[in-house]
């Protein structure tokens, strides 16, 4: 250590090079707990949002058949009962 001219302590770097402990050079993320329970949200969210999206397709799928089954029956009828157009 150095004293300059206030009387101040300066700390002066060693002129070797000295090998780093593993241990220190570990980085440390202070919310990496929270970073990796945000990511596990978002994905259980997206996951759910096209789970969600899946269900209501087949069910408009579903109703869509049904309909286009009903409007089948009802050209078939009118057709059966003097031709009337159904438009």
């Amino acid at each position: 250590m150095k004293s300059d001219a206030d009387g101040a302590t300066v700390t002066v770097q060693a002129e070797t090079l000295q090998p780093l402990d593993p241990a220190a050079m570990r980085d440390d993320v202070p919310g990496e707990p929270y970073l990796v329970a945000a990511y596990v949200v978002v994905w259980l969210i997206l996951f759910g949002y096209i789970f969600s999206l899946r269900r209501t397709q087949n069910r408009l799928r579903e109703e869509v058949a049904s309909l286009e089954a009903s409007l089948d029956d009802r050209i078939a009828e009118s057709q059966g009962a003097g031709g009337a157009d159904v438009g």
